[in-house]
């Protein structure tokens, strides 16, 4: 569970900063890349650590 958690956790925070590198570099549109970006994301990342948790309970 532990290595798991801690694998996705690593994911999710290395997507999180290539965004936050993509914002920086293009100020043209930061309000809809900010809204964009995050979600599809967080939503992928919560999907995988819920798939990742239904095995190991398997």
């Amino acid at each position: 569970m532990t290595h798991c958690c801690r694998m996705a956790l690593m994911s999710a925070n290395s997507v999180m900063r290539e965004p936050a590198g993509r914002i920086g570099r293009s100020r043209r549109h930061p309000a809809k890349i900010s809204h964009a970006a995050p979600t599809p994301l967080r939503s992928s990342a919560t999907l995988k650590s819920i798939e990742n948790s239904h095995i190991s309970y398997d």
